[in-house]
């Protein structure tokens, strides 16, 4: 039995700011009193943002692939296709990194690996935690 949790001590109330980077894109979102923003002047959808927020606090492994040592390029993880820093007040940042799309799930399921000194190990995303955390910025913006 092990545990599908990947990390700990990620509160998503707790989270202080997303560093997002997907090839030559990156967005930086920060939580503040007033809500989620960025450096532009774009207003930012909290109860979208704050899902992801939510899925990244509660992140588990549909399943793993690999326990450690894995060939990352065979899960399109060598070059990551978007890589999420979490910071947390009080806490080391956390970083995710996102590979390539699982097999027979037609781009709704993802490979995942925490970059952790002593980590090894590949996962899968479920569908769920895939859509919420490959938006776009576009995504994250308020509707007008």
């Amino acid at each position: 039995y092990r545990k599908r949790e990947v990390w700990k001590d990620v509160d998503a109330s707790q989270i202080a700011g997303l560093a997002i980077s997907s090839g030559t894109s990156q967005f930086s979102l920060q939580n503040s009193p007033m809500g989620w923003g960025d450096r532009t002047q774009d207003r930012f959808d909290s109860t979208a943002v704050n899902e992801s927020a939510a899925a990244l606090a509660g992140l588990k492994a549909e399943r793993f692939v690999a326990d450690k040592d894995a060939k990352l390029d065979l899960y399109g993880l060598a070059k990551p296709r978007r890589v999420i820093v979490v910071t947390q007040r009080g806490q080391p940042p956390k970083i995710l990194q996102i590979g390539g799309d699982v097999g027979g799930t037609g781009g709704k399921q993802v490979y995942a690996r925490v970059e952790e000194p002593g980590r090894g190990d590949v996962f899968v995303l479920s569908e769920s935690d895939t859509a919420k955390l490959m938006r776009d910025r576009a995504a994250y913006l308020l509707k007008k």
